[in-house]
């Protein structure tokens, strides 16, 4: 990781870690346990690419419900959480605009019902609102919640790019 980082570090405008923190309903673990277990190693890691790429930006990938954990995240470093699983149990943008003094958001456009069986109003009516909740004040990057499965519609995935072209 050192030699690695140390290496490409200058050249480096993001690294994006991984690991699922949350199921549909609730983190995987409470986070009394991530902070005990989890936190301070993850914080180390963390310190350990900041220094060799100072202006990276770090995102962590997790799907579910993350919710609880993110000021954890933010205080370890994390800059961007990707994806926001919207569909999600507390991953409302209701309780995202929380904590976007803290964190940038990629995603939340969702995949479960929105984009593979909502009609273009709808997709419309759901971007429209993302970016009027999230977008403010900027940290907020439009996507859906993860890459797009086969069901899919394309024109809803049109509608979603233009939407954000129009309102975004």
């Amino acid at each position: 990781n050192d030699f690695y980082f140390s290496v490409v570090g200058p050249y480096v405008d993001m690294v994006l870690l991984g690991d699922d923190l949350g199921t549909q309903s609730a983190p995987f673990m409470s986070p009394d346990t991530f902070r005990e277990l989890f936190k301070p190693y993850f914080k180390q890691y963390v310190d350990s690419i900041k220094k060799h790429c100072p202006n990276a930006f770090i995102a962590h990938h997790s799907c579910g419900s993350s919710f609880r954990l993110l000021d954890d995240l933010a205080d370890i470093g994390i800059d961007v959480i990707n994806p926001v699983q919207t569909s999600a149990n507390e991953m409302n943008l209701e309780n995202l605009v929380t904590k976007k003094n803290k964190l940038s958001f990629l995603g939340g456009v969702d995949l479960q019902h929105i984009l593979p069986f909502g009609t273009s109003d709808e997709v419309e009516e759901f971007v429209k609102n993302l970016i009027k909740m999230l977008g403010p004040g900027g940290g907020y990057i439009l996507a859906p919640c993860h890459t797009l499965p086969d069901d899919v519609k394309p024109e809803n995935v049109i509608t979603m790019l233009n939407t954000a072209e129009k309102w975004g």
